[in-house]
């Protein structure tokens, strides 16, 4: 999704801007723990919790 835009900013500026590595930093940390989490009965249990009735 993000890929044509990071393309874009690399072959224009011939580097890799600093907003791609701060939405990675806080990005990447987020999605290890969902996917470590995903399909475990705690995960299923918060969920209902967190959406509601």
């Amino acid at each position: 999704m993000a890929l044509p835009l990071f393309l874009w900013d690399v072959v224009r500026q011939q580097a890799v801007p600093r907003v791609y590595l701060v939405w990675l930093g806080l990005f990447l940390p987020i999605a290890i723990v969902v996917h470590l989490l995903w399909d475990t009965p705690g995960w299923h249990a918060l969920v209902p919790r967190m959406l509601g009735p």
